[in-house]
């Protein structure tokens, strides 16, 4: 289980500083969740808006990024029996649950989260 490490590219400067994620596809394709799930989770924890695919409003260091990166990775990549990354997910009625691949388990994820939405959208 590996993970490419984040590419940041600050963009701009002044008022007007943003923070590209330059493989936030890549990165989203070997968690194998949806990149856009990924940004609304960052942007909502950075509080900063979204603009395009890749880019979070604002002067953000690789650090913070890491740590909300790896908040969302236990939330919604990694199984909360086995700790392992192999969720299936699903929607079932208005709810966002996962399957575990290794250990079986049922988990169910904040649908309401901004990144829960996202998730729901693209499962839909």
């Amino acid at each position: 289980y590996k993970m490419p490490k984040m590419q940041l590219k600050n963009e701009s400067r002044l008022n007007g500083v943003k923070t590209n994620i330059v493989n936030i596809e890549e990165v989203s394709d070997h968690l194998r969740v949806p990149s856009i799930s990924i940004m609304k989770y960052l942007c909502s924890e950075l509080e900063a808006n979204m603009e395009q695919t890749s880019i979070i409003k604002g002067d953000h260091k690789y650090a913070n990024l890491l740590k909300h990166l790896d908040a969302f990775i236990k939330k919604f990549v990694l199984c909360k029996g086995c700790n392992y990354p192999e969720l299936r997910m699903f929607v079932e009625g208005k709810d966002l649950k996962s399957t575990c691949n290794s250990c079986g388990k049922l988990n169910s994820h904040n649908s309401m989260d901004k990144a829960g939405k996202a998730f729901i959208n693209h499962l839909k």
